[in-house]
């Protein structure tokens, strides 16, 4: 039984939500009763920026049998790599009391490159 080749990234993608959630509970049982949207969120933008992404292109696939460029997933799922590390870090500094703007640059480059990844997949179509 031959798998899809996007149905592997989704089920990554699950996994890595579930971490996210995982570690947004225990370190809320530290934080002293604060807690941060971002943090909190971050497992809910894994699902839909990952697997619902590559659940889209699955199905595409099997409808069209069209397979897209990997340079553009590979710039795409660093873009969400960025966008989730810049929810993780502001999360941190927010419950920490504290704050940064470059924790706004993770989260533009995550779009940038997300966007980026985006465009690439519908140009190479």
């Amino acid at each position: 039984m031959k798998i899809n080749k996007n149905i592997k990234p989704a089920v990554i993608y699950v996994f890595t939500a579930v971490f996210a959630f995982i570690v947004d509970r225990v370190y809320s049982i530290f934080s002293h009763g604060v807690s941060s949207k971002d943090m909190s969120l971050m497992w809910l933008f894994l699902i839909g920026s990952g697997t619902v992404f590559y659940l889209i292109l699955a199905f595409i696939r099997n409808k069209t049998k069209f397979q897209p460029n990997r340079l553009a997933l590979n710039i795409y799922n660093s873009g969400t790599a960025v966008f989730v590390t810049g929810m993780l870090l502001h999360g941190i500094m927010e419950i920490a009391g504290t704050s940064s703007v470059f924790v706004l640059c993770y989260k533009i480059a995550g779009i940038i490159l997300m966007s980026a990844g985006i465009i690439l997949v519908a140009v190479f179509a």
